[in-house]
């Protein structure tokens, strides 16, 4: 199964068949369904971009993640590194996007997390490949499961960059500070982030 990939596209209707002859001869369409946005159903775009690691996540919470961005000018090839480097540790997942006007891959690449010392060091070796990790403001990656005690709470401060995935996290910030300040209290900060 390590050998496979998975191409998953929503494709509006009166474009079908011409997906289907671009992709003809590249792989088999293992299924084909209209989409189905009713009550308990998990959309196609919730196994998509960054909403693939959430899945993961809910069903492991022992994986952590990587927020990459791959070389440009030998991202199929670097991915390939990467995956030898780590087989079976580090999970692939990948999209491709125009960064910087170039096409590349970035991806979010869900690691089986066993010390702080092994995940520096896949970090390190992602970075030595070439891999640029997208988080640059911070060098550490903390894991879901361990938040930062001094995590900045007021996310007014604009001082941590986010995705939409994040959201839950900041509700549950935004909900701290409203008890802080319903118990007339404010945050408190590391002095750098004051």
């Amino acid at each position: 199964m390590a050998d496979k990939s998975i191409l998953i596209a929503m494709i509006a209707e009166p474009s079908l068949e011409t997906f289907k002859s671009l992709s003809a001869g590249r792989g088999t369409i293992t299924l084909e369904t209209p989409t189905d946005d009713g009550p308990g159903q998990v959309p196609l775009y919730e196994y998509t971009w960054n909403h693939t690691t959430l899945q993961v996540l809910k069903t492991d919470r022992t994986v952590t993640y990587l927020q990459c961005l791959y070389p440009h000018d030998r991202p199929m090839e670097t991915v390939v590194e990467m995956r030898n480097l780590f087989p079976g540790e580090v999970l692939q997942h990948l999209e491709f996007i125009r960064f910087g006007g170039r096409v590349t891959c970035s991806g979010l690449p869900v690691v089986r997390y066993t010390n702080a010392d092994r995940l520096n060091e896949i970090i390190s070796l992602h970075e030595a490949h070439g891999v640029n990790r997208r988080s640059t403001f911070e060098r550490r990656l903390t894991m879901l499961e361990s938040p930062d005690p001094d995590a900045i709470v007021d996310m007014s401060r604009k001082i941590e960059m986010h995705m939409p995935s994040d959201r839950p996290g900041m509700i549950m910030r935004r909900r701290l500070l409203e008890l802080f300040r319903a118990h007339g209290e404010e945050e408190q900060p590391k002095a750098e982030w004051a």
